[in-house]
């Protein structure tokens, strides 16, 4: 690949971007993605790739070598092209905002790996995080904007492989899409579905400054620990599948279900006192350590003062 440029702008009907396409790109600093981007697949090939169709407009702003979606390549290197580390070791690498991708499919293994500067992932939107730890009272955590990997608006998502964002060192909150599908975190392969709206296999992200991983169902019916498919994720908590979420033994990463209600709240007693919630109020994201004060929260709910 062409390592020379520090900018480049998607064309808004790219729809795939292959393996290594910008791998080790040491200048490239910035990734503009289009409002009405249709782009699919990163680092990842789309299950048609061997009935390639090239029906997209010449456009020379891009380097064929790097991105191919006119259909240059012959079908037989169509099919080997790798679905590995598209942006991996792009160590200057800032922005990529994830906003404006709705119609994105599967992030594949390894795509912004090492990306230690990644930071700018949702188009400068700002964010607020408070704790609730019992009575009336909210306490500020932090207002962000920059290191949230908010990938709400991707609801078509479906596969984010291994080590997909692994040492992206800036990401400190991850927010997944509330999905009609399910979607597969950390598989190096399609899994099987359920009824379930995640399942959640090894590592995707390594940071050892505690990231937040926000999902958008609840601790119900969201997610399933992969290694024991018989069991919810609630009841994995206290034995792994955040620590599974980081890499080797060591528990960073911290998991929140989101509420709506009381009635979202797992009983107590046991690994359910290890599930955390969120919620939000006026914008306003509210982490919630464990089910004791997750009923506080709601029991108290008319009496705290929440931010404006």
């Amino acid at each position: 690949a062409d390592t020379s440029y520090t900018s480049i702008t998607l064309n808004s009907e790219l729809t795939h971007i292959y393996g290594a396409a910008f791998q080790r790109n040491l200048k490239l600093t910035t990734v503009n993605v289009p409002t009405n981007s249709q782009l699919k697949y990163i680092s990842a090939r789309a299950p048609d790739d061997e009935i390639w169709v090239s029906d997209l407009p010449d456009d020379t702003s891009l380097p064929v070598s790097i991105v191919d979606y006119r259909g240059y390549l012959t079908a037989r290197e169509r099919i080997n092209r790798s679905r590995t580390s598209a942006f991996r070791d792009c160590s200057e690498l800032t922005t990529f905002n994830f906003k404006n991708l709705p119609n994105l499919v599967k992030i594949g293994s390894a795509a912004f790996k090492n990306c230690k500067k990644l930071e700018n992932l949702a188009g400068g939107q700002s964010y607020s995080y408070y704790k609730y730890t019992g009575g009336t009272s909210l306490t500020l955590v932090e207002n962000r904007d920059a290191g949230v990997l908010d990938l709400t608006n991707c609801t078509n998502l479906r596969y984010i492989h291994k080590g997909a964002f692994m040492s992206c060192d800036k990401i400190k909150y991850v927010e997944f899409p509330h999905t009609e599908g399910q979607l597969f975190i950390g598989q190096n392969k399609e899994g099987t579905s359920n009824d379930l709206a995640y399942t959640v296999d090894s590592q995707f992200i390594n940071n050892t400054n505690n990231v937040s991983i926000l999902f958008n169902d609840t601790a119900t019916d969201a997610c399933y620990y992969s290694t024991s498919p018989s069991s919810k994720a609630k009841n994995h908590i206290a034995s792994g599948v955040l620590g599974n979420l980081s890499v080797g033994t060591a528990n960073h990463n911290t998991a929140y279900y989101y509420m709506s209600s009381s009635s979202d709240i797992v009983g107590t007693g046991g690994n359910n006192e290890s599930v955390n919630y969120w919620t939000k109020v006026n914008g306003k994201y509210i982490l919630i350590q464990g089910p004791t004060n997750a009923t506080a929260f709601w029991n108290n709910y008319s009496n705290i003062n929440f931010p404006a």
